[in-house]
């Protein structure tokens, strides 16, 4: 569950954060089937909070909405992350990647028409 639309500060916030929550929503077996059984403080927690945010900042740059980080307390676990494996911010960023992409087809709006639109 989201807040309410209206405790966030302006409505990139609350868009940012529904596309971080979307970005969790496409790791379900169901759709692109990540490691989603992390507890809160462990490496594939905080691995796959980096793959939603990332997925966030793709989805707000994509909408041309200027998003701001919205969980700053998972910092400290994605530098141990990052720390622990030199490519988790490249496998982090794939996995955003298809995140996105996923979350693009299934609102109708393929990545590929956008690069169109920009050329």
């Amino acid at each position: 569950m989201l807040p309410e639309f209206a405790t966030f500060s302006d409505a990139a916030a609350a868009y940012s954060t529904e596309a971080h929550e979307f970005g969790h929503s496409t790791g379900h077996k169901s759709r692109l089937n990540r490691d989603l059984s992390g507890s809160f403080g462990g490496q594939e927690y905080a691995a796959e909070e980096l793959v939603a945010e990332l997925t966030s900042a793709f989805v707000c740059t994509q909408l041309g909405l200027k998003g701001n980080l919205q969980h700053p307390e998972y910092i400290g676990n994605w530098i141990k992350v990052l720390k622990g494996n030199k490519k988790a911010i490249f496998t982090a960023a794939s996995l955003a990647k298809k995140a996105h992409a996923f979350l693009a087809e299934a609102g109708g709006e393929p990545l590929e028409a956008f690069k169109a639109e920009a050329e």
